[in-house]
């Protein structure tokens, strides 16, 4: 995959990952909040089996051979191919 290519799949995902919400927690008790539950998404030009990523919310692994991650919504996710990132 050319760079180019890899870094609009980056972008593409960053933005799918930064997606708003208009819902409101309603933990009006003042306790922790529940996290978020955890999603997937999916790192394509053709899928990309194996490719590092770590989210803001520290969920770390590889895609598997269809490509797919896990984040939380509103996450940013970082992938990582050989020494690229």
């Amino acid at each position: 995959m050319s760079l180019s290519k890899f870094a609009i799949a980056v972008l593409s995902v960053g933005l799918a990952a930064c997606g708003g919400s208009s819902s409101s927690s309603s933990n009006s008790g003042g306790g922790i909040p529940s996290p978020k539950p955890i999603e997937q998404g999916r790192l394509i030009d053709s899928p990309v089996k194996g490719a590092g990523f770590v989210s803001s919310s520290s969920i770390i692994g590889l895609t598997n051979v269809n490509g797919v991650f896990s984040y939380r919504q509103g996450d940013a996710v970082s992938f990582r191919l050989g020494g690229l990132r």
